[in-house]
């Protein structure tokens, strides 16, 4: 009886932390500086550089965002408007959550970390975040406990920019204005923020190419390769981006841009940020495909009889595998071929290379097909 009473109590206690588990999936934040609610600022809270969900902090400085899954470590970024301009701050690397999806900025210590790494003054980076101005009248105590605050259903209504904040202003360059203007020590932080994002991807970069060594190494999937060296070629276009606008805010720290120059940035951001969302589709596109086969391969796996399948049921699977994988990289390269077809100034060396290369794959996907429809025989 003793361990049946043993066993009941700690599938009661396996029960209740996993109800908490699910209860606790979530983000919950306190952002105060020197004990004062930095309140009414539009939050966006991303986790591995996705967008998890967006608030609006209330007068205590708290916000809640619902999310499916639990996280250990966010990335929060601000925005709010006010008599004396835009005001965003960037926090990244810096927020862990303890194990109730909840943590207290205290943006005190954040602006003496930032300061202290950028060489610029406290007060500046402080200016600049709009910390000296808060506007909320309500204290956060400092002796009280720190409990998660209570659900925030405000959503912001505002369109991400590419630094990641929630900002109200017109379609224009990365530092979050189009032309208009901003406060030297704005335009000072921004740039510190661009040269730390620019830092960051080089880092991702780096390391997605290495990735893709090793897999291509290993002899791994060719799709789960490309579906990498889409997300490389993303983050240098990002990089791209990135340090268009920096180039952008150091120009306007010397002087307004004018209506041309202005232009000619948003061109230029434009442009990338097409072939970026490009590249971004097909990624998706490759990615749904291979979920897709996966459930088609667990499927072919039940109907032989449960998870071991016969040598003829996964050459075949690899076939097919390999078959989808060739169609999709003729589909891409036809589409960049009629691409530069289109461009004036591209050479008939350079179209005649690349119809080169497609003929190679559709002999590769004709070879595969044949020895597929062999086995099937």
């Amino acid at each position: 009886m003793k361990n049946v009473s043993m066993h009941k109590f700690v599938l009661a206690i396996g029960l209740l932390v996993g109800a908490q588990t699910i209860a606790n999936a979530g983000v919950d934040l306190r952002i105060t500086y020197n004990n004062q609610a930095v309140c009414r600022y539009e939050i966006t809270v991303k986790a591995g550089g996705v967008t998890i969900g967006k608030g609006v902090t209330n007068d205590n400085g708290d916000v809640s965002i619902s999310n499916s899954s639990v996280v250990n470590e966010v990335d929060v970024f601000g925005y709010k408007k006010t008599a004396n301009g835009e005001k965003k701050f960037d926090i990244q690397g810096y927020v862990k959550l303890d194990d109730k999806g909840f943590a207290h900025i205290k943006m005190e210590e954040l602006v003496k970390q930032m300061a202290e790494d950028s060489g610029f003054p406290e007060s500046m980076m402080a200016a600049a975040w709009g910390l000296t101005d808060l506007d909320c009248g309500v204290k956060s105590n400092s002796q009280k406990s720190e409990t998660k605050p209570q659900a925030n259903k405000e959503e912001s209504k505002t369109e991400e920019s590419d630094h990641g904040f929630e900002t109200t202003t017109e379609e224009g360059d990365e530092d979050g204005d189009s032309n208009v203007s901003v406060s030297k020590e704005t335009l000072l932080v921004q740039e510190q923020s661009l040269k730390s994002d620019i830092a960051s991807l080089d880092r991702k970069i780096e390391k997605q190419g290495a990735e893709i060594k090793k897999l291509k190494a290993a002899a791994a999937d060719e799709r789960q390769i490309k579906v990498m060296e889409f997300e490389l070629e993303e983050m240098k276009l990002k990089r791209e981006r990135k340090t268009l606008a920096l180039e952008r805010n150091q120009k306007k720290q010397k002087a307004p841009l004018t209506a041309a120059e202005a232009k000619g940035y948003d061109d230029r951001e434009k442009s990338y940020k097409s072939r970026e969302d490009d590249l971004k589709e097909s990624r998706k596109e490759l990615e749904t495909q291979l979920k897709e086969e996966k459930k088609s391969v667990k499927s072919e796996q039940k109907a032989e009889g449960g998870n071991r399948k016969s040598d003829e049921a996964i050459d075949q699977a690899k076939l097919n595998l390999e078959i989808a994988g060739l169609k999709t990289d003729i589909s891409m390269k036809e589409t960049a071929l009629a691409r530069v077809r289109k461009k004036p100034d591209t050479s008939k060396e350079e179209i005649d290379r690349r119809e080169a290369e497609l003929n190679k794959l559709r002999e590769k996907l004709k070879d595969a097909e044949e020895r597929r429809d062999g086995q099937k025989k």
